[in-house]
């Protein structure tokens, strides 16, 4: 029987051959081993399942994934954590990337919070994000847990605890694509998690995709509005304001 490993990594796909390489290759590569990586793919009619084959032997028994259709990006990630069996979980987009101390990082901050004296039961640790666009490097930033009533934080750094998924739940896949919002501010709002913020570069994220869309704008302010973090007034303004905007975009 292979050796259970502590963390598990989580990579969703679809049609991701131009960068899923790049992805698997920042997981092989990680400084630390004592991880399974689980890919969950939506049935890729590009070449995306043969990149993955060509690293399975690679991984040395520590990669098993998956090829079918599946209902979207959230419930594949929902799938992963499901397969998953490590005590530590994060999740990388097919077109994001680790550092390569990613793992190690987030289990030492396991570990020295599991040896700390404290009341909370679950945990949610995150670092910083660089951001990329066409090759060239844009920012390195990281938002604070203590303002995600204001917004996100970096969803590529987050590494959660498998009882805090077990307890709390996973991603609710009415959002297209603010899920990850939607599930930190549950976290968040639970009272009892353990949020920490590392001084360490952990993931890389590929500016563009969905997250820039006008679609994933309109999903953000409903996560907004269900949390009570705006008015149905103001979600309905906001709302007929950014369709009148796209209406008039697609005018000119």
């Amino acid at each position: 029987m292979a050796e259970k490993k502590r963390c598990s990594i989580i990579t969703v796909s679809y049609n991701s051959a131009k960068t899923i390489e790049q992805t698997i290759k920042s997981v092989l590569n990680q400084t630390s081993k004592d991880y399974e990586y689980i890919i969950v793919d939506g049935a890729s009619t590009d070449d995306t399942v043969n990149i993955i084959k060509k690293y399975e032997e690679a991984f040395e028994g520590r990669l098993k994934w998956v090829s079918e259709p599946d209902d979207g990006l959230y419930y594949a990630m929902n799938k992963g954590i499901e397969m998953a069996g490590g005590e530590l979980v994060g999740i990388i987009n097919s077109d994001d990337w680790y550092e390569e101390d990613a793992v190690c990082k987030m289990l030492e901050a396991l570990d020295r919070w599991k040896l700390t004296d404290h009341q909370y039961p679950y945990a949610v640790f995150y670092g910083k994000l660089r951001t990329w666009r066409d090759g060239k490097e844009v920012s390195v930033a990281q938002s604070n847990h203590e303002t995600l009533r204001e917004g996100m934080i970096a969803h590529p750094t987050c590494f959660v605890t498998m009882e805090t998924y077990e307890k709390i739940g996973t991603f609710n896949t009415k959002y297209i694509s603010a899920a990850d919002y939607d599930l930190m501010l549950r976290f968040y709002e639970e009272g009892n998690v353990h949020f920490e913020a590392l001084e360490s570069v952990i993931a890389n994220f590929a500016l563009g995709g969905i997250c820039a869309s006008d679609k994933a704008y309109y999903d953000l302010l409903k996560v907004r509005h269900d949390h009570k973090l705006m008015s149905s007034p103001a979600y309905c303004i906001e709302y007929c304001k950014c369709k009148l905007y796209d209406r008039l975009k697609g005018r000119s």
